[in-house]
C-alpha cells in the first residue's frame, strides 16, 4: 500500500477546485462568444448580407453544416438525457441560432425552385460542355478523348495552359475551327471552342478574376446568334490586399465584394446585348447560396441544372466540387455545386448531365442539350 502525504493530498484537492472555479467562468466567457458569433450568423443571412469571408462560407456550406448540427444536437440531448441532466439554457440558445443560421441560406434557395419558367419561341439547339481542366495537371489524355466522344458543338474550359491550349489546336482544331484561347500558367487560362464561325466580343474587365471571361458571339446553324459566355469567378482564400484593409480577415473580406463586382461589371457589360440569347458558364467559386449568385438570377439567368432535375437531384446530386483526393474523405466529395450553366430565357435546356468524375479533374464538368 502507498501511503499519500495529507499535504500532498490538501494540495491536489486545493489545485483542482481552483482549477474548477477557473474553468466555469472560461466555460461561460465560451459560450457566450460562440452565441454572439450564432446570432450575428443568424441576423446577418436573415438579412441577406454577405459582406465578410465568414458569411460566404457559412452561406457555401449552409447543408452540411445542418446535418453536422443535427447529428450533434441529436447525439448531445442522448447524453443529457442518458446522465438525467437538464440541457443548459445557454447552449440551447447557441444550438438553436445555429441551426437558423444554417437554415436560412437553404431555405433562401425555395425562391430559385419555384421560379417560373417563361417559354419563348425556340430556334436555338446546340450542345455545350463545361469543365475546369485543373491547370496544374496535365488531364488532356483524359478530356480531349470524351470532348470528341460528346461531340458539343460549344466547348468553355478554365485552367487552360500554354502546353493545354496547344494540344487543344493540334488535336481538336480540326473539329473545332474556331478556337479562343487565353492560355496562362497555373489556373489563370482560359478557351472557347466552337465548330461553327464565332468571334471574340471586346470586353477587358477591370474586375477580380481567376480566368478573364470570354464572351463569344457564336454563328449557329440557320444563322441564329448565341452568346457564350465562359467565367472563372475568384476563388475564395485569394487575398485582395486593398488600402485601409491590413491584415488576412481584411483581405479575405475584400474578396466577397471583389467578386461580386466583377459579376456585375459581366452583366452590366451584357444588358445592351439582352436581345441576343445568351449562356453563361464556368466555375462560379460560389454557390447558389452565394449573393453572387443572386446577381446573376437577377440579371435574367436561368439555372440549366435546376430547370431539367427532380427535387430529389436537387437536393442529393448536382455537386461538382472537390475531388476526392488528397485525404478527403468519399463521403465528403462532390457536396457543392459551384460549376453552372446559367441561361437566358430564350433558350431551353433539355438535358444537364454531369461528366465522369474520372476525367483527372477536381471538378466535374457538365455537359448540357439545347433545343426546341
Amino acid at each position: 500500500m502507498i501511503a499519500v502525504c495529507p499535504s500532498h493530498a490538501d494540495r491536489a484537492y486545493r489545485f483542482f477546485h481552483m482549477a474548477q472555479s477557473i474553468s466555469s467562468p472560461i466555460r461561460i466567457v465560451v459560450d457566450l462568444s460562440v452565441l454572439t458569433t450564432a446570432i450575428y450568423l443568424a441576423t446577418a443571412t436573415a438579412l441577406g448580407h454577405e459582406g465578410n469571408f465568414l458569411l460566404f462560407v457559412w452561406c457555401a456550406f449552409a447543408p452540411t453544416v445542418t446535418v453536422a448540427l443535427g447529428f450533434f444536437v441529436a447525439l448531445w440531448w442522448l447524453m443529457q438525457k442518458r446522465r438525467r441532466r437538464a440541457p443548459a439554457r445557454l447552449r440551447v440558445t447557441t444550438l438553436g441560432a445555429l441551426l437558423v443560421a444554417a437554415l436560412i441560406p437553404i431555405a433562401r434557395e425555395l425562391q430559385y425552385l419555384r421560379a417560373d419558367s417563361v417559354s419563348l419561341p425556340q430556334r436555338h439547339s446546340f450542345t455545350l460542355f463545361d469543365m475546369n481542366l485543373l491547370g496544374h495537371r496535365d488531364i488532356t489524355p483524359l478530356v480531349l478523348p470524351e470532348i470528341r466522344a460528346r461531340n458539343p458543338d460549344i466547348v468553355l474550359l478554365q485552367e487552360v495552359t500554354p502546353e493545354i491550349a496547344a494540344k487543344l489546336q493540334s488535336e481538336l482544331g480540326d473539329v473545332y475551327p474556331c478556337q479562343i484561347t487565353d492560355p496562362r500558367p497555373g489556373s489563370y487560362g482560359m478557351a472557347t471552342l466552337v465548330r461553327h464561325p464565332c468571334e471574340r466580343l471586346p470586353f477587358e474587365s477591370t474586375g477580380y478574376w481567376v480566368g478573364r471571361p470570354q464572351i463569344t458571339k457564336v454563328t449557329l446553324p440557320n444563322n441564329n446568334l448565341l452568346l457564350a459566355v465562359n467565367l472563372h469567378g475568384i476563388h475564395p482564400h485569394a487575398l485582395i490586399d486593398v488600402e485601409g484593409d491590413e491584415g488576412i480577415a481584411g483581405e479575405l473580406n475584400n474578396t466577397v465584394h471583389a467578386r461580386e463586382s466583377a459579376i456585375k461589371e459581366l452583366l452590366n457589360y451584357l444588358e445592351p446585348l439582352h436581345n441576343t440569347p445568351s449562356v453563361m458558364t464556368g466555375d462560379l467559386n460560389a454557390t447558389m447560396r452565394n449573393r453572387v449568385y443572386s446577381l446573376i438570377r437577377n440579371g435574367g439567368y436561368r439555372d440549366a441544372w435546376l430547370d431539367t432535375h427532380s427535387l430529389s437531384d436537387i437536393a442529393f446530386r448536382g455537386g461538382t466540387w472537390p475531388f476526392p483526393e488528397y485525404g478527403i474523405p468519399t463521403l465528403l466529395a462532390w457536396i457543392l455545386r459551384i460549376d453552372f450553366v446559367l441561361y437566358s430565357k430564350e433558350l431551353t435546356p433539355k438535358r444537364v448531365e454531369i461528366l465522369p468524375p474520372n476525367l483527372g479533374s477536381d471538378h466535374r464538368g457538365l455537359l448540357v442539350t439545347f433545343g426546341e
